[in-house]
């Protein structure tokens, strides 16, 4: 497998983007919890509504439970003070709404956060695997002739005419005649064009084909 460019200037770019690519997914997550903590505080106003309406609910319910058993007076106390413990019990049932709310709303703001940061890194990562396959299927058919021949028509495909002639002056008739020497021109060009190496001689000499 083919991870990194021959050409050096190429191959120092490629490891600095990596590095880089690395940083801004730490530099991604850390911002995802960042916000996902910093909206998680305004949960503190609802956590403080459900401590007070847990607080009215249990006191006010003590104290019905004290005066129920009086003469006279605890029935009539009994419902005021039920209704009471009833709003105290509302009160932290919406303080514990808010919370949810908050908890949601800071998870999914966290969510969509990371997912548009990390999309960038997503981004480059398909464009480097397509760079590592592409670099180490070229790499492999430097080893046979019919790679280098493969290479060559690849050169005529993809890449500019200009680059082509600057090698070779006749890039179609060369590759119809199978002229070794202009095979290994123009496969080197599409060598070069994915910062490999230029075509050497393989270990079995390319032989002229019509």
């Amino acid at each position: 497998m083919k991870l990194y460019a021959d050409a050096p200037g190429r191959r120092n770019a490629q490891v600095l983007m990596d590095l880089l690519t690395v940083v801004w997914i730490w530099v991604s997550i850390r911002i995802a919890v960042s916000v996902h903590s910093w909206l998680n505080g305004f949960a503190t106003a609802g956590q403080e509504l459900e401590d007070a309406g847990s607080g009215i609910e249990q006191k006010v319910s003590q104290a019905s439970g004290q005066i129920s058993g009086l003469p006279a007076v605890g029935d009539a106390l009994q419902a005021p003070l039920d209704a009471i413990a009833g709003t105290g019990r509302s009160i932290a049932t919406a303080g514990q709404t808010q919370q949810d709310v908050v908890h949601n709303a800071a998870l999914i703001a966290a969510l969509v956060c990371a997912g548009l940061l990390l999309l960038v890194a997503a981004i480059r990562l398909v464009f480097r695997i397509r760079w590592i396959v592409r670099a180490s299927h070229a790499a492999r058919m430097t080893t046979t002739e019919a790679g280098y021949t493969m290479l060559a028509l690849r050169a005529l495909v993809n890449q500019s005419w200009s680059a082509l002639t600057s090698e070779v002056p006749d890039p179609a008739g060369s590759w119809r005649r199978g002229d070794p020497d202009d095979m290994r021109r123009l496969a080197g060009v599409e060598l070069r064009s994915l910062g490999l190496r230029a075509a050497a001689a393989p270990s079995a000499p390319l032989e002229r084909w019509s």
